[in-house]
């Protein structure tokens, strides 16, 4: 399951969802293996991707905060 979750942030269609960093996939994809090499599916089950993903850029949110336009 994890490793699905890894390959769809990979192939997310917005680049927001995206890794935003080689280094953040790589952590991920390491983790996956020491957890399964473990057998530890609860902690596969519970684990949170991307938390060490950090961009090397300053990333602008792509919504305009709620604010609608009437036309």
């Amino acid at each position: 399951m994890s490793l699905a979750k890894t390959y769809k942030k990979m192939t997310a269609k917005t680049v927001g969802e995206r890794y935003h960093s080689a280094s953040g996939l790589r952590h991920d994809l390491v983790e996956v293996r020491r957890l399964l090499g473990a057998g530890d599916s609860a902690a596969l089950k519970y684990w949170e991707i991307s938390t060490k993903d950090v961009s090397s850029f300053f990333i602008l949110p792509t919504c305009d905060g709620g604010a609608s336009r009437r036309a």
